[in-house]
């Protein structure tokens, strides 16, 4: 259920800013980044929920590499 002031447009100016800056430290979003800010602009996400699907993934990749590590 989206929010009756979601503004898609607000959101996706919000989200090319901050890539913005965060470029400028040279990160360069993979897919499920994108994926995951394309379904905050539609209002399938909130941004709270986007950011604990962000930290599970890099969860996941912590854990997948200490597990090549161990190897």
């Amino acid at each position: 259920m989206r929010p009756s002031n979601h503004d898609p447009a607000a959101v996706a100016a919000a989200f090319e800013r901050a890539d913005a800056i965060v470029a400028l430290e040279g990160f360069v979003p993979d897919a499920g980044y994108r994926a995951i800010q394309r379904c905050v602009i539609a209002g399938d996400l909130t941004s709270g929920q986007a950011v604990q699907l962000i930290i599970e993934q890099a969860l996941a990749a912590d854990r997948a590499l200490a597990a090549a590590r161990a190897i």
